[in-house]
């Protein structure tokens, strides 16, 4: 999947980016990574579920989070500290109740982190 870090990442400098994501040499994976993708995961999830099934329900909203956040679990709960976990339930107590009702209240969520290809130098697809 190409993403907007990549680019970035290839912009800047293209051998770190064939290191990182054709090569993958490991590198350190940071707590402060590891809770960002965690919680990027959640709501990815979440917004995609609600494009899918555009009449769910508000009173259904925290039914759908705590599916997105199992879901997220799956991949990244290893990896989590309890803190961490803690951190993340209470970012989306908040999330359910004071931000999302706004969010959808003032916008529409037309797309979440839909896949594209590019070919780079006719080599590299994504």
């Amino acid at each position: 999947d190409l993403s907007v870090s990549k680019v970035k990442t290839f912009d800047s400098c293209a051998k770190k980016f064939k290191y990182l994501y054709l090569e993958k040499l490991p590198r350190k994976e940071h707590d402060f990574h590891v809770y960002g993708k965690y919680l990027h995961s959640i709501f990815e999830i979440f917004h995609k579920n609600l494009l899918d099934n555009p009449l769910t329900k508000q009173s259904n909203w925290a039914e759908v989070l705590s599916f997105s956040q199992d879901k997220a679990l799956e991949e990244w709960g290893p990896k989590l500290t309890i803190e961490q976990r803690t951190e993340a339930g209470a970012t989306l107590d908040i999330f359910l109740k004071e931000f999302l009702p706004k969010q959808l209240e003032q916008t529409e969520i037309i797309a979440a982190e839909k896949d594209f290809f590019i070919s780079i130098n006719g080599i590299i697809k994504f």
